[in-house]
Order: C-alpha cells, then sequence, then structure tokens
C-alpha cells in the first residue's frame, strides 16, 4: 500500500528575493509556479486589475546575474506591491490545507470504523482489505498466543488441496474361466456376469 512521504520543511527566508519568490510560488502553484503566477497578480496590479500580469516577469524576477558573463542580464527587481499580496494568498492557502487536513482526519476515521464494522458500504472486500493491512495478533505487543489448532489427521508433507491417495481395488470374481472363478463357484457363489477378467487372469 503507498504511503505519504513527508515533505522536509522549507529553510528560513533570509530576505525578500527570488529564493524567497520560488519557495511561495511552489507552495501556492505547485513546481510549475511561473506562468500561473503571472495570472495569480493580475488582479491586484496597482495600476488596476487585469487579467494577467507579462508571463515573462515571473521568470526575469528569479534570476540572477552570472559573474564573468558577456551576455546583457535581463533580470527584474520585484516589485513592493507583490509581497503583500503573497503573504495574503499564503494565509488563505494555509486556512484552505487547514481544513482539508481535517476533513481528511475525519473521513478517516469513518471509513477505518466501517471497515472494522463490515457494514454495507465495506462489505466482503473492506474486510479482506482491512485483514491485510492489520498484523496478526501475534505480532501485536502485549497480544496472547493463540492455542494450536488440532492436526486434521493430514500429513505435514501432503499440501491443503492434493489428492489423496486412492485406496486398492477389491478382486470381483471373474467369468471368464480363471483359477478365481472356479474356486467361487465351487463355493456356491454365483459368477459375475459380465465377462470381465479379473485381476489374476
Amino acid at each position: 500500500m503507498a504511503r505519504y512521504t513527508r515533505r522536509t520543511r522549507l529553510p528560513e527566508p533570509e530576505a525578500l528575493d527570488g529564493r524567497t519568490l520560488e519557495m511561495a510560488g511552489r507552495l501556492l502553484l505547485g513546481p510549475e509556479w511561473k506562468r500561473p503566477l503571472a495570472k495569480l497578480l493580475g488582479p491586484f496590479h496597482p495600476d488596476g486589475p487585469r487579467e494577467t500580469i507579462d508571463p515573462r516577469l515571473p521568470f526575469r524576477w528569479t534570476m540572477e546575474p552570472t559573474p564573468g558573463s558577456s551576455k546583457p542580464f535581463n533580470g527584474r527587481p520585484i516589485p513592493g506591491w507583490v509581497w503583500p499580496v503573497l503573504s495574503e494568498l499564503l494565509h488563505q492557502r494555509a486556512l484552505d490545507l487547514a481544513a482539508d487536513a481535517r476533513d481528511a482526519q475525519r473521513l478517516h476515521l469513518e471509513i477505518g470504523g466501517l471497515v472494522r464494522d463490515g457494514k454495507k458500504s465495506g462489505g466482503v472486500m473492506a474486510r479482506k482489505i482491512f485483514r491485510a493491512c492489520t498484523p496478526p495478533r501475534s505480532s501485536r505487543p502485549g497480544s496472547p498466543r493463540r492455542r494450536p489448532r488440532p492436526s486434521s489427521g493430514r500429513s505435514i508433507s501432503q499440501p491443503c488441496g492434493a489428492p489423496r491417495p486412492s485406496r486398492p481395488r477389491r478382486r470381483r470374481p471373474c467369468s471368464t474361466g480363471c483359477p478365481s472363478n472356479a474356486k467361487e463357484s465351487a463355493s456356491g457363489r454365483r459368477p459375475q456376469r459380465r465377462a470381465r477378467p479379473c485381476m489374476s487372469c
């Protein structure tokens, strides 16, 4: 079963620079955050709300000058109005995540109760999943050991479901005139009607 891997804690921002902007953008919009951030900041532009700002700006805000390079530096400083907007958006994001965490915890407890009780929403498949995910009692701390079950008479070397050894067939009286047929006739028994040789023929 797949488990959630906890993400490492983000470092504390040292200054209002491109690294802090990158951490805020990843928390708000995920790994590909630069182009969506342009649309997210559009309605908060100080010159008036708009659909989006220049999509190249988030890329230029995170640029750092390369020492010894002859190419012109196209980076831009981050405007001051961006940081209050990001702070408020991060606060709203934290509230949404806290609400989602409460709902996830409540749903986890409800589903776990349904699986344990084996109700309609769980059924046989839910009980199988619960048994597969629950460790056996012998491995739980402080659990009593089970008594060994009585033997069913099956040998240990014979696996469950293996075919049982066939029993030897009884010899039937022969009607083809062999010694066993003569012996049966002398004893007064009627020979077998079918002309089927016995095992001694």
